[in-house]
């Protein structure tokens, strides 16, 4: 597995790939997830976040039960107007 964290004070991003190789031309799909965890003792409001996915795959969707993502190319993006102190966003 992959994961790639980016801490701060008050939060972290992890991102995580399940798949240890991935081989050119495999029909099969793959999926990263992101999880952008508030850390701080308040809430966070309009939170956003953006992410370049190698270009070496291509990005077919992104979701998210909460917020707004999408990308476009291989550029993935996202707002989340609220975020409570403790919670997680998590986008796939």
């Amino acid at each position: 597995m992959y994961s790639k964290s980016l801490i701060g004070s008050y939060g972290s991003v992890v991102k995580s790939f399940a798949d240890q190789q991935v081989t050119a031309g495999d029909p099969n799909s793959h999926t990263f997830t992101i999880t952008v965890h508030n850390s701080g003792k308040s809430d966070a409001d309009n939170v956003a976040m953006s992410d370049a996915v190698n270009t070496a795959l291509t990005v077919t969707n992104v979701t998210s039960a909460a917020g707004t993502v999408g990308h476009t190319g291989n550029a993935v993006s996202g707002t989340l107007t609220h975020l409570a102190a403790g919670g997680d966003w998590i986008i796939t």
